[in-house]
């Protein structure tokens, strides 16, 4: 069984992008890591909050193909991501969301701090 502790370093650190201050899965490695097509990848979450499901959590960005053509790509938080990996599918399904599931507890700093208490 493959977790992301034996995984090599530098893949679990490309799994995870900090944007904005909060760390973050891009469709585009979400495609990658399932082994899915970008645009069939798009397709189910935007489904997911257009359903509801996914109603914060997604920032929209884009990334330039290789032709020079910008594409639109998306950024999910943590919550929105695990809700996401089961309607991606595609052939490393079990693989990408092992890696990305695992991928979160090992950040460094203050993104494996516990949330602070709040006063009663």
């Amino acid at each position: 069984m493959s977790t992301a502790k034996n995984l090599p370093a530098c893949e679990i650190a490309n799994v995870i992008e900090v944007r904005r201050a909060k760390p973050m899965v891009s469709s585009l490695k979400v495609a990658e890591m399932f082994a899915r097509p970008h645009f069939r990848v798009l397709k189910a979450i935007k489904r997911l909050q257009s359903n509801g499901t996914l109603t914060t959590g997604v920032q929209v960005s884009s990334w330039t193909d290789s032709t020079g053509r910008s594409n639109e790509l998306l950024y999910l938080d943590e919550r929105s991501a695990l809700i996401a990996m089961p309607f991606i599918g595609g052939a490393k399904a079990e693989a990408g969301q092992l890696q990305l599931v695992d991928a979160y507890p090992l950040l460094p700093g203050p993104f494996c701090q516990p949330a602070p208490s709040r006063p009663a």
